[in-house]
């Protein structure tokens, strides 16, 4: 079973169990409505939207999401990314991307293509994880293909026409090994448990999904506080 489809089985069970929230729930969103929005995408935001979800674009590849998306009036795609993205070139104001790069082989290829279908100085907010020190066999579970190393982010995305403006560094809790593997069983037998264990501990005041972020500029000096940090959120724009 390729990537894809480890990932589309994971997360069509877990979205299945979980209710569409609404994106003023979470912390991204006021920083989304502080950005030029009158066209947005988001890709592969599952039951947790971050954009205003009526007359908004959305991507997912659980064909789940897009139905509970589209009946509260997205404008909503299945896609699994593997033939870019099915839009116009220079097309958005916005795009974003939380959570989702780690899962896709052609990382590379996707930024080239958010890239091709931003507006020239649109912007993109990603979110992703960081630092292999982290990594342990619920990465595997959840269908990550790698964590970022914060020393070739510049290179990354310079390489798909995009700077990076503004960053944050977001404590994700992260199981340890062993606790991970717990959690690799109980994702394998028990998925549905896992959705509404993680909703739970998302919805919390402090989770890292609510908790207010602290925008900082990117300098030309790679920020030291990157490498204790499990997560990075990034506010980039197209060159």
């Amino acid at each position: 079973m390729n990537i894809t489809d480890v990932n589309l089985k994971y997360y069509d069970i877990l979205w299945s169990s979980s209710h569409l929230f609404t994106p003023s729930h979470w912390a991204y969103y006021s920083i989304i409505l502080s950005l030029p929005h009158k066209r947005c995408l988001e890709i592969g935001p599952g039951t947790k939207p971050k954009i205003p979800i009526e007359n908004n674009y959305f991507l997912d590849i659980s064909p789940v999401v897009v139905v509970k998306l589209n009946r509260k009036g997205a404008i909503a795609k299945v896609s699994n990314l593997e033939n870019g993205l099915c839009f116009s070139s220079n097309f958005f104001d916005l795009v974003c991307v939380f959570e989702l790069l780690e899962h896709i082989p052609n990382d590379e290829e996707l930024l080239v293509e958010i890239s091709r279908v931003l507006k020239k100085n649109g912007t993109c907010l990603l979110s992703f994880p960081i630092n292999m020190k982290f990594w342990n066999d619920f990465d595997i579970a959840v269908g990550h293909v790698r964590r970022y190393d914060p020393d070739k982010l510049n290179q990354l995305f310079e390489k798909a026409g995009l700077s990076i403006i503004k960053y944050a560094a977001i404590s994700t809790p992260w199981p340890s090994p062993f606790v991970g593997k717990m959690l690799t069983v109980l994702a394998k037998y028990f998925p549905k448990f896992i959705a509404i264990f993680q909703d739970f501990l998302d919805l919390l005041p402090n989770s890292s999904l609510r908790k207010p972020l602290q925008l900082k500029n990117w300098g030309k000096k790679l920020p030291s506080d990157l490498y204790n940090f499990s997560t990075i959120f990034l506010l980039l724009s197209k060159k």
